[in-house]
C-alpha cells in the first residue's frame, strides 16, 4: 500500500502542477511523453524520503514511463494477464514477505562456502543440517552440495515457478530437499546453520523466531541486510556491496 501511495501522490502533485498550466497557455493535451518521466522523478523522490528499501527508488522511477509506454503498444489484455502470472509464479515472496527474488553472486557463495569450512572443521564425520529460507532458484544450495556432500540442505522456497526452476536444478543431489511453503512457517529446530537473502522487512520477526526455535550455538548467516538491535559475532566481508552478517543463537 505504501508504494501505491507513493505514485498516487506523485501522479496527483504533477497532474495538479501540469493540468492547469497547459490549460492556461490553451495548449490541447498534455504532454505524456515528458509528464510519465517527470512523475517517476517524483515518486523516486518520495520513495527515498519515506525511506523504502533502494530497489524501490528505480521501481518508482521507472514505473509510469513503463506503464506509458506500454500501454502505447496497444496489446491484447491476454499478454497482460500472462506477464501477471508469470510474475507472481516469480516473485510471490514480493507479497508476502516484501522479498524479491535475490540471486546470490559468486563471490557471497565463496564467502559462505570459507565459513562453513571454517565453523564445521569437521563436517565430513557429522551430519550438519543447513537451511536457506527463500531459496529461489537453488543457487546457494547447489553451489554448496557440490563442495559438501555429507551436508543436508534444506531448501524453503514459496514461490512456485522458482521452486520448481530449482528443484530441476538440484534434481541429482540427494542431500537437497525441496519444500515449497512460505520460511515464515518452518520450524528451525532442526538446522545447525540457517542462511538468509531477504530483504530489510522480515528481519526483525525472523529474529525472534530464530531465537525461539533455533537450538543452542546454531548459526544465523544473512547476506547483505543485519538484524536490527542484534550483534554479528562476524561479518564476513564487511565493505563489500554483499556482507554476510553471521548471528550465533
Amino acid at each position: 500500500m505504501r508504494a501505491l501511495s507513493v505514485q498516487w501522490i506523485a501522479i496527483l502533485l504533477v497532474l495538479c502542477v501540469a493540468y492547469p498550466y497547459f490549460v492556461f497557455e490553451k495548449i490541447s493535451g498534455l504532454p505524456w511523453n515528458f509528464l510519465v518521466w517527470v512523475i517517476g522523478l517524483l515518486a523516486c523522490c518520495l520513495s527515498v524520503l519515506v525511506k523504502q528499501a533502494f530497489w524501490w527508488w528505480f521501481i518508482h522511477f521507472f514505473f509510469a514511463p513503463l506503464f506509458y509506454f506500454v500501454f502505447q503498444l496497444h496489446l491484447p489484455p491476454i499478454y497482460f494477464l500472462l506477464a501477471f502470472l508469470f510474475l507472481f509464479l516469480i516473485f510471490k515472496g514480493c507479497i508476502t514477505h516484501q522479498v524479491p527474488l535475490f540471486l546470490s553472486n559468486l563471490t557471497t557463495l565463496k564467502n559462505l562456502e570459507d565459513f562453513i569450512q571454517k565453523e564445521y572443521p569437521q563436517q565430513n564425520a557429522q551430519k550438519i543440517h543447513l537451511a536457506d529460507l527463500g531459496a529461489g532458484i537453488g543457487s546457494v544450495v547447489l553451489y554448496l552440495a557440490k563442495r559438501f556432500p555429507n551436508i543436508e540442505f534444506y531448501a524453503i522456497e514459496n514461490a512456485p515457478l522458482s521452486f520448481w526452476i530449482g528443484k530441476l536444478r538440484c534434481r541429482k543431489f540427494n542431500n537437497i530437499h525441496w519444500q515449497m511453503h512460505n520460511f515464515a512457517h518452518q520450524n528451525l529446530n532442526h538446522f545447525d546453520l540457517v542462511y538468509v537473502f531477504l530483504s530489510p522487512n522480515p528481519m526483525p520477526s525472523l529474529w525472534i523466531k530464530a531465537k525461539k526455535e533455533m537450538k543452542k550455538n546454531a548459526l544465523l548467516v544473512s547476506c547483505t541486510f543485519a538484524i536490527p538491535n542484534a550483534n554479528a559475532f562476524q561479518i564476513v566481508d564487511e565493505e563489500s556491496p554483499r556482507p554476510l552478517f553471521c548471528y550465533r543463537l
